[in-house]
């Protein structure tokens, strides 16, 4: 019994939950510039308010805002404006209304130049919601971007692999025992 509380347990923390979802759509415009289409969605117990996505110093430059969603301002920096090696960012607030819980948040698009390996757009993109007024982090964390993102980081889909081979282990055993027993 122990044991199947164990792996309960295990594949209960693997199933890590985020307050943010960020999906993100990427296509190549010309030459080495992408344009990329986001979409947040607010899975967590509190609305958002404000968020950042980082641009990593020494793969983007040229980044703009093409669209923003309706009543939010957005407003982007490229990296290492104050010569420094700082990321670039993409700042995000509602002016109206807040994103509500479970509600979507879509039509930011952004472009950019790549300066990354030809071809091959694939980055880590470190993310911040935040109360606009105390400026307290309220979650971060970070995306797999390539061609098109994933909801289900790879930490989690390796941890669910290895509690399923666990309670397969498990019932396998099971199995064997009663057999032994029988006979």
């Amino acid at each position: 019994m122990y044991k199947k509380i164990l792996m309960l347990t295990l594949l209960l923390i693997c199933s890590t939950s985020q307050a943010a979802l960020i999906n993100v759509d990427i296509n190549k415009d010309n030459g080495n510039v992408y344009t990329a289409e986001y979409a947040l969605t607010n899975n967590g117990a509190s609305v958002i308010d404000a968020f950042t996505l980082y641009f990593e110093f020494g793969l983007f430059q040229n980044i703009q805002v093409l669209n923003t969603p309706t009543d939010w301002d957005v407003l982007a920096e490229d990296p290492a404006i104050f010569a420094a090696p700082l990321p670039g960012l993409v700042d995000g607030l509602a002016l109206g209304a807040p994103l509500a819980v479970g509600d979507a948040l879509s039509g930011l698009k952004i472009s950019f130049e790549w300066l990354g390996a030809p071809n091959v757009v694939s980055f880590s993109q470190a993310f911040e919601i935040y109360d606009p007024n105390t400026f307290d982090i309220i979650e971060s964390g970070s995306n797999d971007v390539a061609s098109s993102s994933s909801a289900v980081s790879e930490p989690s889909i390796l941890c669910i692999l290895f509690a399923s081979l666990g309670f397969i282990f498990l019932r396998q055993r099971k199995k064997g025992v009663s057999n032994y027993v029988a006979n």
